[in-house]
């Protein structure tokens, strides 16, 4: 394995070539509790510092389940408990997904039941943070994976926990809420980016109009905060089920200019797309069909606005070739005879 690859991430990957649905909280949660089981000083101090919970001797399970008759249900499985003699909490994990209705409320109900303990708690860790100030029982508090991944820095010397941080920032779930000198520098010149990506996005707009058809409704922070990304986006792209089409800047790693077209799963025509063959300046994968330039390549242009212009209709005309080229699948396009 070579030095830049990081284990977690290529464990995952594994699974989900082999088909194995593994959400990435659930993957992520089992190598958390693996971390402190392994190691009584770094379990006592996550409960105390992260939990704030007193005490000591506390042991964790993951994906426990608990039976719950209430409001229709039968039973609650609990991403972690931790445990010791008089005292338990539960821990709910999200990443990505949002709380399921209903769920710290029936998970703080189930609490109520274990009667064996003197002490009850509630946890809720996300990527982003959430507002459930609506819940109030059993000493309920909430952090972030970020406060994970700062709590496991002191012990960053050991070989695992060094790639679990690697992976948790892999995923943006290593992210500190404190301002870096070279991050307050750079807010300076944040909005005047976004509105020239905005007036970029304003200009190719019509073209990709033309081209795919109707715009999406898109939430535009959440692109930003989410994805990393300003974009425009048509959706459904072809068949039934999710796909769709989008075009703009994407700074999740280095900035560059993208063309793309993605497809879940879920779509009647997500086979036939995988084995759709796309021009060698597509980059192809069974869900994700990318054209794209970094936003540097442009620093020398003696024109830069006119030549980004001409770069995504440049984008536009390939991927209408590859859609003309593949009429096997039912387009939601105009012109495509």
């Amino acid at each position: 394995m070579s030095l830049n690859t990081n284990l977690f991430g290529t464990l995952l990957k594994l699974y989900k070539a082999n088909g194995i649905r593994t959400p990435l909280e659930d993957f992520t949660t089992e190598i958390l509790v693996h971390i402190l089981n392994q190691n009584e000083s770094i379990m006592s101090k996550f409960v105390n510092k992260v939990l704030k919970i007193e005490g000591y001797n506390f042991v964790a399970t993951s994906q426990e389940t608990f039976v719950f008759k209430q409001r229709g249900r039968h039973f609650c499985k609990v991403d972690v408990v931790f445990r010791n003699e008089n005292k338990i909490c539960f821990l709910e994990n999200k990443v990505h997904s949002e709380e399921g209705f209903d769920q710290l409320i029936n998970y703080s109900d189930t609490l109520d039941e274990q009667s064996e303990y003197q002490e009850k708690h509630l946890r809720y860790c996300t990527k982003f943070y959430e507002d459930k100030i609506h819940i109030t029982k059993n000493h309920f508090s909430q952090f972030r994976w970020c406060n994970i991944s700062n709590f496991l820095q002191e012990w960053k010397d050991n070989d695992i926990i060094k790639q679990f941080l690697e992976f948790l920032e892999n995923n943006q779930m290593g992210n500190s809420t404190d301002f870096t000198l070279q991050e307050i520098l750079s807010l300076q010149s944040i909005s005047p980016a976004l509105l020239k990506m905005s007036s970029y996005l304003d200009k190719i707009r019509p073209r990709f109009v033309e081209q795919f058809g109707a715009l999406a409704s898109i939430n535009n922070s959440k692109q930003l905060t989410t994805y990393n990304r300003q974009v425009i986006v048509k959706q459904p792209l072809f068949g039934e089920g999710y796909s769709e089409i989008g075009a703009g800047f994407d700074f999740s790693t280095s900035p560059k200019l993208i063309v793309w077209i993605w497809v879940g799963k879920g779509c009647t025509e997500f086979a036939k797309f995988k084995e759709l063959v796309a021009p060698t300046e597509i980059y192809h994968n069974d869900e994700y069909l990318e054209v794209g330039k970094p936003l540097s390549d442009f620093i020398s242009s003696e024109n830069m606005e006119l030549d980004i212009e001409k770069w995504f209709i440049y984008s536009f005309d390939i991927v209408k070739s590859v859609i003309k080229d593949n009429q096997h699948l039912t387009w939601h396009v105009p012109n495509i005879v």
